[in-house]
């Protein structure tokens, strides 16, 4: 289903100050966002001087307010806004239908709790048109909390095709403005990649021209758990960077690719394994990449999928959990009868101690 509270924005006369500037779209995914962070967002974006700009929301099944608020909007910028509806796809998928649907020369996306500083669009634009063989400009970022302090600033280095694989680093991040030529060229975001499509759109779109490299923070990445990259990445997105790279070597890579190869494998086990934030997978599952090997090289390892191991380990800690719980309720209940022998206990010397933890591990464990 698609609705659209306005027209589309038509092209600026001639007359129009905004005519010799290219028109750019920002497509905005937005899916239950529509409390406070939206609305951030959103005015960002139409507050920007840039004197063609437009805003695509594109709502993606959500269930909650975020319809009313877009179609609030949407009566408050007729000229500048528009948005329209889908049944839930994902982000990816959702933004190759906003960039579908524009028609500017130059793109442009930003999460639904992200946001744009002022003045980023013309600066980015100004950027891009300076150079002729440029296909995308992108600056450096803040990292805010979720009230909108500034917890940090990226600077991302200058892009690099061979380095974003060596390092494993997508390097452009938020506020980035591209030519839409260049998008039809390199072709649409990967849906089967919900957590690392930009970094693989990023390869491909590099093939078109030059990346360029703003060093000023122009947009802000916002930080919080409810946020996709932060409450769900972990094993999957390991896989995933496995993924890309597999199918990046399959398809014969130049000689500059090749020769790091073999440190874009081992930077990728290493951060499939060791990423590590609140809302990640669990401890089991971050050392995952240990079963790709081994089942190339051991029959039993083979015998035995990762994901059964897995759970195998979540019951046996499930167990251990179980054990030390009710160990600390005994420990209570002893507490609790016997004030004084826990007195003395704890004010004995290590040694003995030690002995009468060995004696009660001896015992029935009766009261």
């Amino acid at each position: 289903m698609t609705s659209s509270s306005a027209e589309s924005p038509g092209r600026p006369a001639a007359s129009d100050p905004a005519a010799a500037a290219e028109r750019v779209t920002v497509v905005v995914p937005v899916y239950n966002r529509g409390g406070r962070l939206l609305k951030e967002a959103l005015d960002s974006l139409l507050s920007q001087d840039y004197p063609s700009l437009e805003v695509l929301a594109i709502d993606d099944g959500s269930t909650d307010d975020t319809p009313q608020v877009l179609a609030e909007y949407a009566e408050r910028h007729p000229t500048s806004f528009r948005w329209a509806q889908q049944a839930n796809q994902g982000q990816a998928a959702t933004l190759n239908r906003g960039f579908a649907m524009a028609e500017s020369a130059l793109l442009a996306y930003l999460s639904s709790d992200d946001l744009l500083l002022p003045g980023a669009t013309s600066r980015l634009v100004a950027e891009l048109a300076a150079v002729r063989d440029a296909v995308l400009a992108y600056p450096s970022y803040q990292v805010i909390d979720e009230s909108g302090e500034v917890v940090d600033t990226m600077t991302p280095p200058d892009y690099s095709r061979v380095e974003s694989v060596r390092l494993q680093d997508t390097i452009v991040g938020p506020g980035a403005v591209f030519q839409a030529s260049a998008l039809r060229r390199a072709g649409p975001l990967r849906t089967d990649l919900p957590y690392l499509w930009d970094s693989e759109l990023w390869l491909r779109l590099s093939r078109a021209g030059r990346f360029i490299r703003v060093d000023e923070p122009l947009a802000c990445w916002r930080q919080h758990g409810g946020s996709l990259t932060v409450a769900e990445r972990g094993r999957e997105m390991a896989e995933e960077r496995l993924r890309i790279l597999d199918g990046l070597f399959a398809e014969g890579a130049d000689r500059e690719l090749e020769a790091v190869r073999d440190q874009a494998y081992r930077n990728a086990y290493v951060l499939g394994a060791t990423v590590v934030a609140p809302g990640f997978n669990g401890a089991g599952e971050r050392y995952f990449v240990v079963d790709r090997h081994a089942r190339e090289v051991s029959a039993g390892a083979g015998s035995e999928s990762s994901e059964a191991r897995l759970a195998k380990a979540r019951e046996q800690l499930d167990v251990q959990r179980r054990r030390i719980a009710e160990l600390e309720h005994e420990v209570q209940v002893l507490r609790a009868r016997h004030p004084l022998t826990q007195f003395a206990y704890e004010h004995a010397p290590p040694r003995l101690r030690g002995f009468a933890r060995r004696l009660r591990g001896r015992g029935s464990g009766a009261d």
